[in-house]
């Protein structure tokens, strides 16, 4: 990792209390508290792959995955924002400013996985008139924790359905990095499901991402689609709602302050 980025020495990272890792993030810039959390995140993922899987994954893999990653974050940064889009930005639990609660009043539908697997849902809103859309994605375990969320803008898109897909591609990207085990994807684009059937001969407009989509599947154990309502997919629909409003986020192990209420009801069914 040293050969792509100029990162702390090692004693730096030498375990001296409980609070040596804001001791070493205080050293630095913001620039280096991003590769640092990025170097930390990808090592623990390594270490999962040992643990509960078959350990295949290569150091090398992971060091171009991170400055891949990086690149993407700092490249987003500089975006300009008087074009209509925000910075991609990288956040940790709690990162993130509240805002206005949606309403979680009525009885959220959104179904657990079983245990060993990971459910993601995602959404994308869509403007048919520019051809603008943003994704939302999140990702929880059988017990309704969070490994990640994310809203992004995306490319134009020419369908809804285009829309919807590259909602999935943002989710499975961003959660290959984490996690390799059996994952169930939920939208509510029944469409983009049938496409996504095995032995399904696709001819729509959104071919490439279709392509991609079962590409970067391929990172899992198992992968099965399903189409559920607007009610069961909410959480995803809330963060697409919020990256149309506010801008780009990732968040890990955590959804923004304001989408809370809304996880905290769906993960204590």
């Amino acid at each position: 990792m040293r050969k792509e980025w100029d990162i702390p020495d090692e004693q730096e990272f030498w375990y001296t209390g409980s609070d040596w890792l804001q001791v070493l993030l205080d050293k630095h810039d913001l620039d280096m508290r991003v590769k640092i959390l990025l170097l930390l995140w990808r090592s623990w993922f390594l270490r999962d792959d040992c643990v509960h899987h078959e350990g295949k994954e290569s150091v090398s893999r992971s060091v171009c995955f991170l400055v891949r990653y990086e690149e993407e974050i700092r490249n987003l940064s500089m975006i300009d924002e008087t074009k209509g889009k925000s910075s991609w930005s990288l956040f940790v639990s709690g990162a993130t400013k509240p805002r206005d609660l949606p309403s979680a009043e009525s009885s959220p539908l959104w179904d657990k996985p079983l245990i060993g697997e990971v459910k993601l849902n995602t959404d994308a809103a869509f403007l048919s008139e520019t051809g603008q859309c943003w994704a939302g994605a999140v990702a929880r375990d059988h017990q309704g924790r969070v490994l990640f969320s994310a809203c992004r803008l995306m490319n134009a898109c020419r369908t809804v359905e285009e829309a919807e897909g590259q909602a999935i591609l943002l989710g499975i990207a961003a959660l290959s990095a984490m996690y390799r085990g059996s994952l169930i994807i939920e939208t509510d684009c029944a469409l983009i499901v049938k496409e996504l059937e095995e032995g399904s001969q696709n001819r729509s407009a959104c071919f490439s991402t279709i392509c991609d989509i079962r590409s970067t599947a391929t990172f899992f154990n198992s992968v099965s689609a399903k189409a559920v309502k607007r009610n069961k997919n909410k959480l995803a629909h809330e963060l697409a709602v919020r990256g149309r409003r506010e801008g780009d986020s990732l968040i890990i192990a955590d959804v923004p302050i304001g989408l809370r209420p809304l996880m905290l009801s769906e993960s204590t069914m």
